[in-house]
């Protein structure tokens, strides 16, 4: 099942519920929605036969708690909050029950067919159909609304494979590649290029770079540079930079609630950090980030850590980390993986648990 998950990992299959709490001025809004995906039946399936027990301490509850009631919209939080306990649990599982090295391995299958499907759409300037909307795929060309494109002589429509936007796909393809090595990262790395993601086209380089060691390099870095970008698009930023820092300031102990900045504006952030304090509050973003720097500290494999930063780096630049179940699923899956196999092997405690 393992397997099944890391294959489906890249696919956005799933079917949304709109009740009226998940409008906004009576439009629909794919952040608000409650969603059950693909991947959401087979870690449901995962639970069913392996009843794996989690502990969140006293304090997480009643912060947790207090942020589903100051919310906009405590609904949303409280389906929000269903999402990262379903992840938490499943991050426990993989530390406890599953041997990461063997399965992480399985992510080359989900690169090479999102990426097979990324250049079919980037050569036909439109979504391909078929078989590729059971995985998830929309149906867009480079004449569709807020489509993403760049201007290089002509319009080019970014492909987005199955995910919601170009970025996220470059995210993906960026900390996938680094973590697959060989012949796979190839094929991501030069897919990435086609997602013209910057951020993430950045984060690739400099994994490679410090990889290979090959600071010589290090000018390949103001590549990202040359890529096309919109003016309005850097406007829209700031703006959004501004909101959050508007509603950490009127909101700073509970924020808006899990899930909900997007009622203020519309669309999140473009930092995870700045997007989880706007979210959770000060108090509760803090034992968040206590908890993931805590789990990072432990990773001490340079391969692991030059992963980590290139996260890090495209957290910066982006809000998918937070905001698309896709990349958290990702990220569930790295940090289980970085943390079991800190050291390169795997600790004594969790063979200990595992052998029982």
């Amino acid at each position: 099942m393992i397997f099944l998950l890391l294959l489906l990992l890249p696919s956005q299959l799933g079917f949304h519920f709109w009740p009226d709490w998940a409008l906004v001025n009576g439009i629909r809004v794919d952040y608000l929605s409650p969603t059950l995906y693909l991947t959401d039946l087979i870690i449901l399936i995962i639970w069913a036969f392996n009843r794996v027990k989690v502990k969140v301490p006293l304090i997480s509850i009643i912060l947790i708690t207090l942020n589903i009631f100051f919310a906009l919209s405590p609904l949303t939080s409280i389906f929000k909050w269903l999402r990262v306990l379903e992840y938490f649990w499943l991050f426990k599982y993989l530390i406890l029950k599953i041997d990461l090295k063997l399965k992480i391995k399985k992510l080359k299958f989900a690169i090479l067919w999102t990426s097979i499907l990324a250049w079919m759409q980037f050569i036909k300037q439109s979504s391909i159909g078929g078989a590729w909307y059971w995985l998830g795929e929309r149906s867009f060309n480079v004449f569709t609304p807020n489509i993403a494109k760049v201007f290089w002589e002509e319009l080019i429509l970014r492909p987005y494979a199955t995910f919601p936007h170009p970025n996220v796909l470059g995210g993906f393809l960026a900390i996938a590649g680094i973590l697959s090595g060989g012949w796979i990262s190839a094929i991501a790395f030069t897919t990435l290029i086609i997602t013209f993601s910057r951020t993430a086209i950045f984060a690739a380089l400099a994994a490679v770079i410090f990889l290979k060691r090959h600071y010589s390099l290090l000018p390949l870095l103001l590549l990202p540079l040359l890529i096309p970008g919109s003016p309005d698009s850097l406007i829209g930023r700031n703006d959004l930079i501004r909101t959050s820092l508007d509603i950490i300031s009127s909101n700073p102990l509970f924020g808006t609630g899990l899930g909900n900045f997007v009622r203020l504006s519309s669309q999140p952030v473009h930092n995870v950090f700045l997007l989880a304090i706007s979210e959770l509050g000060i108090p509760l973003g803090l034992i968040f980030a206590v908890w993931i720097i805590k789990f990072c500290l432990k990773i001490v494999n340079w391969k692991l850590k030059i992963a980590l930063a290139a996260v890090m780096i495209t957290a910066s630049g982006d809000h998918y980390w937070w905001s698309i179940p896709q990349m958290q699923l990702l990220f569930t899956f790295f940090l289980a993986y970085a943390v079991k196999y800190s050291h390169g092997q795997l600790s004594d405690i969790y063979r200990r648990r595992i052998q029982r």
